[in-house]
């Protein structure tokens, strides 16, 4: 192909522009009406790693011992107690309502109206004991004052029952698969508790929820406010281009054309058959942002001494065509190494980033020249003959030694950073005075229990669970776990066995405790099957339920390093244990995962970044340079995480890898660059960092935490990227003779 057929082929969007808009509008329709039918799914299962030993724990046993995905509802008289007829028809009017939720599964609900919360004692004439509240309930003063005194024989207060009992709660776990064999609508359920709020607390009650289906609703909720503050940032991304560019129409077409790329990569999401995360909503706004920094590096080959836009056009895309290509190469090539997590969440994160990278390559450049084409004369052609801004080997070795010490003080913040949440009871993703962790709050406040549960599994052989040996050795670690700071309570088949055989004894406590003989143990056993799955029908398998103060990786890691290290040195041929189970679990198990995912996103960047520089670029010297300015980018992260009190989790990771891959721009475009015009590349990348930034400072009025968090940590990482770029890149990099090689 000789050089006109070229000009001709790269000038054809500048050249055609109006049916090549209309063209990829009419694709970008389709594809928008596609994408107007996402849905935000969110998987409770979805930070579960698959290949974890918890998982294959949470598979079996989940269905039997429950305590994954649990929804509490408390109900709350704010005038008095829970002792009155409007009260107790409000409490069972609320546990029918709860039964009639497309999602619940029936056989865990638990309420004083339901049959499996039972109270036992021991009378002078045998063993007395029935439902809390009797099936036929009426209402009556006496049958109140008879509830009043069942409740104070069960063991619910805490529990069931608040501790000042002046509220009473329903507890019931959503089963993934609902009733007609398709997937739980997490909006419908959240909508039907809603629903159930606004009727009760129109009653004069007070009504908390929690539980993972109703913090997707809050998430859910915020959506509306996540795409205003998207909004607003589009907006003050044109405002700060325009002022530096000087030029209205660029700004609009370096702001517009990604924005296209959004609508192809959601309307792909839509048609493979995905959805959205409600974790990974941000994800196309930050793949958005990664393309507004491309847009601009190629806004400055719209050059054309003519004047004429086919040739600026024809400019852009002879230069910038092959940069772009590259960076886009490389971030799907270090995102594509994470497809083999066993972390759904990590993989539906970078499955939607690939989805995203081909309508951004056509948006950046096919829509781009083209809008420009209307909007933009072509700047001059500037002087590439310059002398290079390379500094002499004294100042190299000196910016070296910086890169050096930048590394290090990174490294030694990375070992300072925390893994997963803070040490909160509440949704991290959601402010602190939302009413979700406000209502986190007050249950913790009125009940035993705690939000956040991790089940350890005690195995021992048919009826092992009457057995005192076997017994024995879960008592002796539900003591260990019982003693640490981290655990707010732990409730097992031991504990209720001893409570069991102190009522069988009039109270004395020197009968608290388990018989030697397996037949004197059957008798404190009753009852437990109802509700509170103690034990598989077998005896064999018990659940031992603990509750942790918090959800930091530190609290849960403690928790099961002592449960490990007694299942280590007490585990015999009776009894062995397996771990774990619950919502804290699958918390732990992401934590055990993030830290490996993280790693690996750095590393495949880094090592696909230089070599896709050198190997692209036809230019081995650069691959040193490349390696040089990532790591110093990449330090960034770690000393921000600490700053701003962050931790690495699923949450911020999006942030970090496109963060990284923003750093491979200035490279990708450096590594094709004419000898002179790396400084130009470094201010523009500089430029367009500054920017993006000044566009994230609506998001710091996120009530959604998940948005302000995101929107800080990659506000600090694009500056920090941007002064890398802009001081160090021309310091470092060699001048590529490409350019003469006909690119």
């Amino acid at each position: 192909m000789n050089h006109l057929n070229v000009n001709r082929l790269f000038s054809l969007p500048a050249r055609r522009p109006l049916l090549i808009l209309v063209l990829l509008v009419l694709i970008t329709g389709w594809l928008g009406n596609h994408a107007l039918q996402l849905t935000l799914q969110p998987g409770f299962l979805n930070e579960l790693p698959s290949k974890h030993p918890f998982a294959a724990t949470y598979h079996e046993y989940n269905p039997q011992f429950g305590g994954g995905n649990v929804v509490v509802i408390a109900l709350a008289e704010l005038n008095g107690n829970i002792y009155s007829p409007t009260f107790m028809t409000a409490l069972g009017d609320l546990t029918q309502a709860v039964l009639q939720i497309n999602g619940v599964d029936p056989s865990t609900v638990s309420s004083l109206f339901t049959g499996n919360v039972t109270y036992r004692e021991v009378t002078e004439y045998g063993y007395d004991g029935a439902r809390v509240i009797p099936k036929a309930y009426d209402g009556s003063a006496a049958q109140i004052e008879q509830i009043r005194d069942n409740i104070n024989r069960s063991r619910e207060i805490g529990r069931l029952v608040a501790l000042e009992q002046d509220g009473a709660l329903i507890r019931f776990e959503l089963a993934e698969i609902d009733r007609d064999g398709s997937a739980l609508d997490y909006r419908q359920v959240g909508v039907a508790l809603d629903n159930i709020r606004d009727s009760f607390e129109s009653q004069g009650l007070e009504v908390r929820i929690i539980g993972f289906a109703p913090f997707v609703l809050a998430m859910i909720a915020a959506v509306e406010q996540v795409l205003l503050l998207m909004a607003v940032s589009l907006l003050v991304l044109v405002l700060v281009i325009g002022i530096k560019t000087g030029r209205v129409g660029a700004a609009l077409a370096i702001a517009i054309s990604p924005a296209f790329a959004v609508v192809g990569q959601l309307g792909l999401i839509a048609v493979t058959g995905g959805t959205v995360d409600p974790l990974s909503m941000l994800t196309p706004f930050l793949l958005y942002l990664f393309g507004v920094a491309v847009a601009w590096q190629l806004y400055g080959y719209w050059q054309a001494d003519s004047g004429t836009a086919a040739d600026g056009c024809a400019n852009l895309l002879l230069k910038g065509a092959a940069p772009t290509l590259v960076v886009l190469l490389m971030l799907g090539g270090g995102l594509s190494l994470s497809l083999n997590s066993d972390l759904p969440l990590v993989v539906d994160f970078v499955s939607s980033t690939l989805l995203g990278l081909v309508p951004l390559a056509v948006a950046l450049l096919v829509i781009l020249p083209a809008l420009m084409s209307f909007w933009v004369e072509p700047l001059p052609q500037l002087d590439e003959t310059s002398p290079s801004d390379s500094t002499n080997s004294r100042s190299a070795f000196s910016t070296i030694v910086i890169v050096v010490l930048v590394v290090a003080v990174g490294l030694f913040a990375r070992t300072q950073v925390r893994i997963g949440d803070d040490a909160g009871s509440g949704a991290t993703q959601l402010s602190v005075d939302s009413r979700y962790n406000r209502d986190v709050d007050a249950i913790l406040d009125d009940y035993l229990f705690g939000v956040d549960q991790l089940t350890l599994v005690a195995k021992s052989g048919r009826d092992g669970c009457l057995e005192f040996d076997v017994l024995h050795t879960v008592d002796r670690l539900i003591w260990e776990l019982r003693n640490l700071p981290e655990v707010r309570s732990v409730y097992a088949l031991p504990v209720y066995m001893k409570l069991s055989s102190i009522g069988h004894h009039e109270g004395f406590l020197r009968f608290y405790g388990y018989a030697r003989q397996a037949r004197g143990n059957t008798v404190n056993t009753w009852g437990t099957e109802l509700r509170d799955k103690l034990y598989d029908p077998k005896c064999g398998v018990m659940p031992i339920r603990v509750f942790p103060v918090n959800h930091a990786e530190s609290t849960l890691r403690k928790i099961l390093d002592t449960a490990q290290q007694f299942a280590d040195h007490n585990s015999t041929d009776a009894v062995s244990f397996e771990f774990a189970l619950g919502n804290a679990a699958i918390r732990a198990a992401a934590n055990d995962r993030v830290e490996s995912v993280e790693f690996g996103l750095l590393i495949a960047l880094a090592l696909i970044g230089a070599a896709a520089v050198g190997l692209f670029s036809l230019n081995l010297l650069s691959v040193g340079p490349a390696l040089l300015v990532f790591a110093a980018a990449a330090s960034g992260i770690y000393p921000l995480l600490l700053l701003f009190d962050l931790g690495l989790n699923l949450t911020t990771l999006p942030a970090i890898s496109i963060g990284l891959g923003w750093s491979l721009i200035v490279v990708a475009f450096a590594s094709f660059a004419r000898p002179g015009d790396v400084a130009r590349i470094a201010r523009v990348g500089g430029n367009a960092a500054i920017a993006v930034a000044l566009a994230l400072l609506p998001w710091l009025l996120a009530e959604l935490r998940f948005q302000l968090t995101t929107g800080l940590l990659l506000t600090g990482f694009l500056l920090w990227i941007g002064l890398v770029g802009r001081f160090l890149l021309p310091r470092l990099w060699p001048q590529s003779e490409l350019a003469d090689r006909g690119f």
